[in-house]
């Protein structure tokens, strides 16, 4: 249900508040008078920003900005709307609804051991002019080199220290702890603004923080999303990472005869492990998420395959970042290790000193000690809080699944008002049976189950694999994803409809839950029932045009490009498209012949050749032959079937009869087009092959 008072994303009519745009290379930088906001986006929104006026919806700026670009970067527009609105950039933000098809990435938070208890702001911005990579690159690498000569100096034994047991006295320890930490934490920070202001020219929100480690000096990090290069990227949350052991190294080595050198080297080490949290808004974690900024917020959602829009506005769903996100996993699990082997350390060497100093030691000591024993607890909770919300969803999950299971099962009735004959006569309205005959249809039905749920039964649990279709019969049921504020309702079935069809095709897990609304009664086929039947020869031609029916149909509720297309355009496709079927090595098209099609990769992949050299591979759920025909062009590279392919054919007058009915799409489709042209022409004119995700 759209709470009131809210609109959708296309009736949206975004009003931004004053503020000005400053270009900085590819991207550009919004800035209002307020402390903490600013806000960083690639270049080509800037049109975007200038019309966020009030006046326009979100379907008019995106039919201005193809006026004057040629091209909508339709997921750079939707995400940044959606950041504008979270950052408070927008004076009416709270009148857009949050979209279903919006992903809601759980962003770490700060640590609590880090977290500000009280901040004080002095300073919103310095810029430079000019940036200087040179002095940053030497800088940082100073930084990392003096770092790693300084852990060498590290004594074996530093674990078996009284850690913050100075002159026989918890409380001078802690008073050690708080200064020490307060130098090294501005002192970072100090080293953070001047690489920021030599690498990207801007430094943010300056601010005086007091947490549990003290009181020390803050920048923000709105200006590091300007810094594109992946190598200073890394060195720069290195040599941050480092940048407390190498605030002791300096200082030891200022003044040799400084004591506590194990103390300081403990402090600086625990800091760091706190600087590594992956769980938390940690150098770690930033690290990790820069990598995964999607460098090509200018692409389009059809160049990443076989996803829908939740995935593909995802990043760590995303196949192209697998090897980042496994990086990143084992890195955490190596975190994890070693934070307990040095927690547990702490306690096993300073345990049985604690509790002889809280049996003797006068109140100020046994103050002190229970200071320290509640931080030690509270990073213990902190750390195995940050494991937990990670690997308890994925436990629990299956047993939830498995209640509902065995709930679903114990609700169940039989339903024998509905016989075979009648059942029959329901399916037979409905599209996607009519490919089966009667006696097909009968021995389907008397396969299946007639089942009665009451209200707040889930039918299909996410997660679960799917091993049954489903036709509802009676009552509503809700479709439910996980959002920010729990389950959400995405969509809502109504009889009489078929929902879980995707199981007859093979087992994929299910990607929602399915709830009753109210008491309904459902046709429980079970998929396996349907899969045997294709394997007799009669019915082998029937099946097969039923299961091509359901991928076409799983096709556009998937695809990126055509998820949300209103019914009828689908209709469109379905009335004029033609499946074919393509062997694997089979050639679809040559490189120069007449276009005279545009196809949709229903099932399989296909290879994209170009002067004889594949240089690009789409996948299922993506698209291609559309340059040909809306430039009326020969075609600009040979198209083969990697494997078997279903493809969903639709000829020359059929497309652009279809896409003058949605100017959304049609415009979608056209930028592709431009965006695949100006990639064939850069593929031959380096003449090196380029392995890509769709076609030119």
């Amino acid at each position: 249900m759209k709470p009131q008072g809210q609109v959708s994303f296309d009736h949206f009519q975004p009003k931004i508040k004053p503020g000005r745009i400053l270009p900085q290379g590819s991207k550009i930088i919004y800035e209002t008078s307020e402390p903490f906001n600013q806000i960083i986006l690639p270049i080509e929104l800037a049109d975007l920003l200038v019309l966020c006026t009030g006046q326009f919806s979100m379907r008019d700026i995106v039919e201005k900005i193809y006026k004057r670009q040629g091209v909508v970067h339709f997921k750079s527009v939707f995400n940044t709307i959606y950041r504008l609105k979270d950052r408070g950039f927008l004076e009416n933000g709270f009148e857009l609804i949050d979209s279903p098809t919006r992903t809601h990435m759980i962003e770490p938070h700060q640590s609590i051991l880090l977290r500000p208890v009280v901040e004080v702001f002095f300073g919103q911005r310095i810029t430079n002019d000019k940036t200087h990579p040179l002095i940053f690159y030497f800088l940082s690498m100073s930084l990392i080199v003096l770092a790693l000569l300084g852990l060498q100096s590290i004594p074996r034994d530093l674990l078996t220290t009284k850690f913050l047991r100075i002159n026989g006295s918890y409380a001078l320890g802690i008073l050690y702890f708080v200064g020490l930490s307060s130098i090294l934490l501005s002192l970072k920070s100090f080293i953070k603004a001047i690489m920021l202001l030599f690498i990207t020219g801007r430094v943010y929100n300056f601010r005086l923080a007091v947490n549990l480690f003290g009181i020390h000096f803050k920048v923000g990090n709105e200006s590091l999303f300007l810094l594109l290069n992946k190598l200073y990227l890394t060195i720069f949350h290195l040599s941050l990472t480092l940048s407390h052991f190498v605030g002791v190294s300096v200082l030891y080595w200022l003044s040799p005869n400084l004591p506590l050198y194990d103390q300081s080297l403990y402090i600086a080490m625990i800091l760091t492990l706190i600087d590594l949290n992956p769980f938390s808004e940690s150098e770690f974690s930033l690290f990790f998420k820069a990598l995964c900024e999607d460098d090509g917020l200018n692409r389009l959602t059809a160049y990443i395959p076989n996803k829908n829009l939740l995935s593909v506005l995802s990043p760590s769903t995303n196949s192209r970042y697998q090897g980042i996100v496994l990086a990143y996993w084992h890195l955490a699990a190596l975190w994890l290790l070693s934070t307990g082997w040095v927690l547990t350390q702490l306690a096993y060497h300073n345990l049985a000193l604690a509790r002889y100093s809280l049996e003797t030691d006068p109140w100020l000591e046994k103050g002190a000690v229970l200071i320290l024993g509640s931080l030690f607890v509270l990073s213990v909770g902190t750390t195995l809080r940050g494991l937990a919300d990670v690997v308890l969803p994925y436990l629990a999950r299956p047993i939830k699944n498995r209640y509902h299971r065995l709930v679903r099962r114990l609700k169940s009735s039989g339903s024998p008002e509905f016989t075979t004959e009648s059942l029959v006569l329901t399916l037979r309205d409905l599209p996607l049976f009519s490919y089966f005959s009667n006696p097909l249809l009968e021995k389907i039905i008397k396969s299946s189950q007639v089942r009665s749920f009451p209200p707040g039964t889930r039918v299909i649990n996410k997660g679960d694999v799917g091993r049954h279709m489903f036709v509802l019969l009676r009552g509503a049921l809700a479709v439910q994803r996980p959002g920010p504020k729990g389950k959400e309702t995405v969509g809502e079935i109504l009889p009489i409809s078929i929902f879980g069809e995707v199981a007859v095709i093979e087992d994929i897990r299910r990607t929602a839950d399915v709830v009753t609304q109210e008491a309904c009664v459902v046709l429980e086929i079970p998929a396996q029932v349907i899969r045997e039947t294709s394997a007799e020869s009669q019915y082998i031609r029937e099946i097969n045009d039923f299961k091509n029916a359901i991928m076409v149909a799983q096709y556009f509720a998937s695809a990126p490009m055509f998820r949300n297309l209103p019914e009828d355009i689908v209709q469109l496709f379905l009335n004029f498209g033609k499946i074919e079927a393509i062997k694997e090595n089979e050639v679809i098209f040559y490189q120069g012949s007449r276009g005279d099609g545009f196809y949709l990769l229903i099932r399989g992949a296909v290879g994209v050749s170009i002067n004889g050299i594949q240089v690009k591979k789409i996948q299922q759920g993506g698209f291609f032959g559309e340059t040909s025909v809306i430039a009326d062009i020969p075609r600009t590279a040979t198209v083969t079937a990697l494997e078997n392919t279903l493809l969903l054919r639709i000829s020359n007058d059929a497309f652009w009869e279809i896409i003058t009915q949605n100017i959304e799409m049609a415009m979608f489709i056209e930028s592709v087009s431009e965006m695949r042209i100006m990639e064939d022409i850069e593929l031959l004119n380096r003449g090196i092959p380029q392995q890509g995700q769709m076609v030119g």
